[in-house]
């Protein structure tokens, strides 16, 4: 009879071993699940940000229009004056009256990231500050210039510096 009640409890014991593997599978899929949504919901909202803030600026910008705003405002801010233009050409790029539907035009779902939009989504940044000093690079340029006759080159050097 020894034997018998063993036998018993070996099958109890993988019994027990099944049922915990089979709750350990529910709590790795349900931390998954926590872990993508928690992820793609701080990337939205991330993103959110970005847009919502290019609206803003985008509409003071346009209504006003002051020297220097760009600037002034990434310092007030603490972000980068390519990255508040880049937020401003999200916006533009996807208007719309607010962000849910802006998002419901964007390629990829919960795939999309901040890094996707600006790399594949949005032209090459061209800040005010950058687009400054490739003026003043091209004036410069056009006043070292003068006095001498003009080529192809010149020409396509300043070209170069204003595209």
């Amino acid at each position: 009879m020894t034997v018998a009640v063993a036998d018993v409890s070996a099958v109890a014991d993988v019994s027990l071993y099944s049922d915990s593997e089979s709750k350990f599978e529910d709590l790795v899929d349900q931390c998954k699940t926590i872990l993508v949504e928690r992820q793609f919901n701080a990337r939205y909202e991330y993103m959110a940000s970005r847009w919502e803030v290019g609206q803003l600026v985008s509409g003071f910008y346009e209504a006003y229009k002051r020297d220097g705003m760009f600037a002034n405002l990434s310092e007030q801010l603490g972000i980068g004056e390519s990255e508040l233009y880049r937020c401003v050409q999200f916006y533009k790029k996807f208007p719309a009256l607010d962000w849910d539907s802006a998002m419901r035009s964007l390629p990829e779902g919960k795939n999309l990231s901040w890094n996707k939009v600006k790399t594949d989504l949005l032209p090459e940044s061209t800040s005010p500050q950058k687009r400054r000093r490739d003026i003043e690079g091209a004036i410069k340029y056009c006043c070292n210039c003068i006095g001498k006759e003009w080529t192809k080159g010149d020409a396509d050097q300043v070209v170069e510096y204003l595209t």
